[in-house]
């Protein structure tokens, strides 16, 4: 049994704690950013994986790609490529103070975030606070317009933007389009996930690999290794590298 939750907290609890094992003999859980479960919440009598950048506390297997590695990545490709001001589209309610943004442990947007920061000061190069766009939950097109447009508003010059999904990052390349800003060549845009518009989006998005094809079956595969196990199973994290897709909005 494969569950995708976006409810609160309660909800997914309720679902942890109302799994039926008559029907199903496992659980994999793809964990949403609006998720604060506690190691108590995951602490079931059933095999259970779970999926996303939410903390599993040990209780659970974690199958997962390394956001921070890959903002690094991500941040890094559009340094490579002759960006050296970046912008940010996709914080989440987090501080914008580097000191405190180095210290996340989990969460899609934040741990993202730190990537992008660790790659910065690596490279010698510093990340204005004004253009960490917060977007709090709104991951969608509008909102990455809507925050591309505040960005440019701020009169701070970029030359590279990371968003961080991939609808964030078409939502910017419409507002640099109808502002007259030219892409790659006066802004570089990278987003994540590979959703399959990025391939058809005018331009094609640049982004990093949401690793599914690897994901799903090594899910799959743990979950039936515990259902077929007579024996505990000591829960692990399964982490991979994800990789860039290089498309025609960054430069060759």
């Amino acid at each position: 049994m494969t569950t995708y939750a976006e409810d609160p907290a309660a909800g997914v609890c309720r679902l942890l704690t109302n799994f039926n094992t008559t029907v199903s003999d496992g659980m994999i859980l793809s964990i949403s950013e609006a998720d604060d479960l506690t190691a108590d919440d995951l602490d079931v009598e059933y095999p259970l994986v779970c999926l996303g950048a939410r903390s599993t506390y040990g209780r659970a297997d974690h199958v997962t790609t390394d956001d921070v590695q890959a903002a690094r990545q991500a941040a890094g490709f559009l340094i490579d490529h002759g960006s050296s001001k970046l912008a940010v589209i996709g914080a989440r309610n987090g501080p914008k103070d580097p000191a405190l943004a180095l210290e996340a442990i989990e969460g899609n947007a934040q741990l993202r975030l730190r990537g992008v920061l660790e790659e910065c000061a690596e490279r010698g190069l510093s990340l204005d606070p004004h253009l960490i766009g917060d977007t709090g939950k709104d991951w969608s097109i509008g909102s990455g317009a809507r925050m591309a447009q505040h960005l440019i508003d701020t009169g701070i010059p970029f030359d590279g933007i990371v968003a961080f999904n991939d609808q964030l990052a078409m939502g910017a390349l419409f507002t640099l389009a109808s502002n007259g800003i030219a892409v790659p060549g006066g802004v570089q845009v990278i987003g994540f996930d590979n959703i399959d518009e990025a391939a058809y989006f005018q331009p094609p998005l640049t982004t990093m690999d949401s690793m599914i094809d690897w994901i799903a079956p090594t899910s799959v595969e743990r979950i039936l290794e515990r259902i077929g196990s007579d024996k505990p199973i000591q829960p692990k994290d399964i982490v991979r590298a994800t990789r860039v897709i290089r498309r025609a909005t960054t430069r060759s």
